[in-house]
């Protein structure tokens, strides 16, 4: 199959973004050959429009209602990446979104947390990049999955795979066979929604946070062969930081002893020296 570049649409408009221009192709060219106009689509997790626009730009022959929401807060992340815009630190910059996608008309803009929307449709597309926290992929589920079209809706994850971020492949875990799982070589994890019946017990193994000692372990070993996971996911970090994050400090230190990682490698992280290592030093 041909890959198609974006850039060479004649209504293509550079938009900043913190993806990947591989990224934004593969969404763009995977929307051109599977989008087949059964339903709606949905964004979670606008900042710009890039992706956005690939999904408009790919969809154009059909017009369909593209649904995105974000909340729109200028952070330190973005004032780093874009120091020539002049947004300051939790400025609101969605008047700044709403023009760089002002030439599509099927584009519906929302400033507010995903939990607020309320789909009037059946949704046939999601780019999914957030939430990554059990209790916002719980919620997630909850509100979106009643709209899923059996053996036709996709779901694109961005950051499925992103170090730290161990809870969505996790949360996701008790619902695996609702899903096909494969990741792009763009690392954007496609989920292929095969049937919609969630039920209660579902959503109570979905909290992570109540998994025991062993049920993090074996779970683990399970996540990691899901898809492509064992490509991508460091199960003994992830094992680690579930038991830690599950007060089974002793125990997540014994692991990490006796699995012999090397907590050198994830210092470039920030987030893991704060969330874990300071905390180590003080158990």
């Amino acid at each position: 199959m041909d890959i198609e570049n974006i850039k060479n649409h004649d209504k293509y408009k550079d938009i900043i973004t913190m993806c990947s221009l591989d990224k934004i192709n593969f969404v763009y060219n995977y929307t051109l050959n599977n989008f087949k106009n059964i339903g709606d689509i949905f964004e979670i997790g606008t900042f710009a429009g890039a992706i956005t626009q690939s999904l408009a730009l790919a969809s154009e022959k059909f017009k369909p209602n593209i649904y995105t929401v974000d909340k729109f807060e200028w952070d330190n992340d973005k004032k780093k990446k874009f120091p020539n815009l002049s947004f300051q630190i939790k400025d609101d910059f969605s008047n700044y979104v709403i023009n760089s996608l002002s030439h599509f008309e099927n584009i519906k803009i929302f400033k507010s947390n995903f939990v607020d929307l309320k789909p009037n449709n059946q949704i046939e597309l999601m780019f999914i990049d957030a939430p990554k926290r059990m209790k916002y992929v719980i919620q997630l589920i909850r509100i979106f999955s009643n709209y899923w079209i059996e053996n036709n809706t996709k779901l694109l994850f961005e950051d499925y795979n992103q170090f730290l971020s161990y809870e969505l492949p996790a949360t996701l875990f008790p619902i695996k066979k609702n899903f096909r799982f494969h990741t792009n070589r763009s690392d954007i994890v496609v989920a292929e929604f095969l049937k919609n019946k969630i039920d209660v017990k579902d959503y109570k193994l979905m909290n992570i946070r109540k998994w025991d000692i062993q049920e993090i372990k074996n779970n683990w070993d399970e996540i990691h062969n899901i898809g492509d996971n064992a490509k991508y996911i460091d199960k003994e970090i992830s094992i680690f930081m579930h038991l830690f994050d599950n007060n089974f400090f002793d125990e997540a230190i014994s692991y990490a002893r006796e699995r012999k990682i090397n907590f050198e490698n994830y210092k470039i992280k920030n987030k893991f020296i704060k969330n874990y290592l300071s905390k180590i030093e003080k158990i």
